[in-house]
């Protein structure tokens, strides 16, 4: 990742609930915004994707910022449906959001685990055997 976009992502986060080692774990997987099809979704975006996608005005319209939930934005699957992680578990698990129900149901009735942890999830997304879900209707039922 590139020092000024890592830094820019440094600043903001400083701001959120985030314990320190949850972000350095988090900066780990992220892939430089330089790298990433700006036309296409990515599951794990870089920091620059996610302070867009978590500022309120931006952040999926949701009626409730995911940040006060203890969720972060950090990637879309191809159909749109928001990748977030809980934040609040330092193994940052790894959660699908439902984009055709998001904005008429709570955050708690919409939100599919797909992943024990960020690492888990990133080495399921580079093998092709994987069982990863596609999308929040693959996910395995709450």
């Amino acid at each position: 990742m590139q020092p000024d976009e890592k830094a820019r992502f440094l600043n903001w986060v400083a701001a959120l609930p985030i314990k320190a080692e949850v972000v350095e774990r988090l900066l780990a997987y992220l892939p430089d915004n330089e790298a990433l099809n700006p036309e296409l979704p990515n599951w794990i975006g870089s920091a620059t994707r996610i302070i867009g996608m978590n500022t309120p005005k931006n952040c999926f319209g949701l009626p409730k910022d995911p940040i006060d939930e203890g969720f972060l934005v950090i990637g879309s699957c191809p159909n749109g449906d928001p990748v977030a992680v809980n934040f609040r578990d330092p193994q940052l698990p790894v959660f699908y959001i439902s984009h055709e129900q998001m904005h008429s149901q709570p955050l708690s009735e919409v939100i599919r685990k797909v992943s024990d942890s960020i690492d888990e999830y990133h080495k399921a997304l580079s093998d092709e055997e994987s069982s990863i879900p596609l999308d929040y209707w693959d996910g395995p039922k709450s």
